[in-house]
């Protein structure tokens, strides 16, 4: 059996939460849906308004989805909810939504993301601490993509919020930025293992994103992966590596890198630090180091060069060696 239509307009949902003692109220309810049954997809949608508190603020909030529901025969594993539009309004700042969740039991989720302008003064009216977000950061209108899935419950786990998820994608894509993250998240938020990878990035367009780089006049571009695992709250830096090409950039009055090309690594939970500059030049003062070629490694005792050459104002040096701890 189906209800042929269901319609709820101007409605007023409370929640209490008694042993919490709160109490939540959802206005202007409204929820259409045509054909509902209890297996088989059927249209559904449904708005609300909410009025909450974040981090000490009022915020107010518009939610709205258009789509489709399936109770999957009242089976959680065969339950299903695909969105052709879900919007989520913020003070006035629209985040959309499309995709679908599958599966109660262990639920599998692949959405796409539409977010609005960030920079720092929206950031800190939200943020927990405010005094934290950094002055200068301005990221314009981004796409975000996850698919992810909760891992089957191990059977002394028996809801789904206990178990591990598996991020199988998550991209950041606005104003020439690619950040992309994929590992595993969970239980219950309490622990991340993820690998990151940021692709053929702009210097000149982060220093647009963060304005406090660009007394730096940075130029060229930079790949960089990092793995980091631990606490959620405070993950740790396991590995990672940055390549940084054709890259230059002023520091300070008499210091300059030209045209190079520097690759940087961090292995054994920040232990072991590699640097290779095959190319570049180095420039203090009246001083210039040109044809500069570059490989050394440090375990946190050790330096060790297995290469350093250089053109210093008409004079070549090569040289190699290791500074024992």
């Amino acid at each position: 059996h189906s209800a042929h239509r269901l319609r709820i307009e101007r409605g007023r949902l409370i929640v209490i939460d008694e042993e919490a003692d709160r109490r939540f109220g959802f206005d202007a309810v409204e929820f259409a849906a045509k054909d509902m049954r209890a297996e088989g997809p059927f249209d559904v949608e449904f708005a609300f308004d909410n009025d909450n508190a974040l981090s000490g603020r009022a915020i107010s909030t518009r939610w709205r989805f258009e789509g489709q529901a399936d109770w999957g025969g009242l089976l959680p594993a065969a339950m299903k909810v695909s969105a052709r539009r879900l919007s989520l309004d913020i003070d006035g700042r629209v985040i959309s939504a499309r995709g679908s969740i599958k599966s109660l039991a262990a639920p599998e989720v692949d959405l796409e993301l539409d977010l609005p302008e960030l920079n720092s003064d929206i950031l800190r009216r939200y943020a927990p601490s405010p005094a934290a977000v950094p002055e200068g950061f301005a990221l314009g209108p981004s796409k975000v993509e996850l698919r992810a899935a909760a891992i089957e419950a191990a059977a002394s786990t028996s809801t789904a919020a206990g178990r591990p998820v598996h991020v199988r994608l998550f991209k950041v894509s606005a104003d020439g930025l690619r950040l992309t993250a994929s590992g595993i998240v969970g239980p219950l938020g309490k622990k991340v293992d993820l690998n990151l990878a940021l692709r053929g990035t702009s210097l000149e367009r982060l220093s647009e994103i963060y304005s406090r780089l660009k007394p730096y006049a940075l130029t060229g571009s930079v790949d960089a992966d990092a793995k980091i695992s631990g606490a959620l709250a405070a993950p740790a830096l396991r590995n990672a590596s940055i390549k940084l090409s054709d890259f230059s950039g002023q520091f300070g009055k008499t210091i300059r890198i030209s045209k190079s090309d520097i690759r940087l690594g961090v292995f054994e939970d920040g232990k072991t630090w590699t640097i290779t500059v095959p190319s570049g030049r180095y420039s203090a003062l009246s001083n210039a180091l040109t044809d500069l070629n570059v490989a050394a490694k440090y375990d946190g005792k050790d330096l060790a060069v297995d290469r350093l050459s250089f053109t210093w104002n008409d004079s070549r040096v090569d040289l190699s060696g290791c500074v024992e701890d």
